[in-house]
């Protein structure tokens, strides 16, 4: 009922019946040595009720989770504190979730094609706070095809059309395919204007 159990001088090992095994106090696994539970492939579970602390943060103490499987966190959340979070290899799918998604106030990079799926939407700031939208690249509306692909593009501002600037400028202006309607306002070229070869009226 007092004193200690002290197998600290043998090399030997320390092997426990097969029955349930109670420790009622703290446990340390000392230096470089392991604790394993079962062996690959034929495991049982390990439940942990309390919290779980890998490595320190002391410098060169910290330590590195391999999970060889999925983790599954079903409350709460993850949270990272400090430090990267890097998918070296793998789908990053949040597909199944109705929650939203929000990054860091860095600049965010995508690498890839990016496709707004249905009917969502793309939204730059709010109303009388937003950013500039710079694309570099081709900007098509809608699609070539049946009717209900046409879409239209509605401006709350004027729009200007210059030459591009530097070299590679093509200066093509604004050609429109497919009727041009000023429902209101002033229509004001100060340079050349090349109309179609049909019929014009100037009311």
């Amino acid at each position: 009922k007092a004193g200690n159990f002290d197998a600290s001088g043998s090399t030997g090992t320390f092997q426990t019946s097969t029955g349930a095994i109670t420790l009622g106090g703290d446990v340390t696994v000392s230096s470089t040595n392991t604790l394993t539970v079962g062996v690959a492939g034929t495991a049982g579970q390990t439940t942990l009720y309390g919290d779980l602390v890998v490595g320190a943060s002391g410098t060169g103490q910290d330590a590195t989770i391999t999970s060889h499987g999925a983790i599954d966190v079903k409350k709460t959340g993850l949270t990272i504190s400090a430090g990267d979070l890097t998918l070296a290899a793998g789908n990053f799918d949040a597909s199944g979730s109705s929650g939203t998604f929000k990054t860091s106030t860095g600049d965010a990079t995508l690498n890839g094609n990016v496709a707004i799926a249905g009917t969502n939407t793309f939204t730059v700031g709010a109303p009388n706070d937003a950013g500039d939208t710079i694309l570099y690249g081709k900007f098509q509306v809608g699609a070539n095809g049946a009717s209900n692909q046409n879409r239209i593009s509605t401006f709350h501002g004027g729009v200007t059309i210059s030459t591009g600037g530097g070299t590679g400028g093509s200066g093509t202006g604004l050609e429109v395919a497919d009727g041009l309607t000023l429902s209101s306002g002033d229509f004001d070229a100060s340079s050349v204007i090349t109309t179609s070869s049909g019929a014009i009226t100037l009311n």
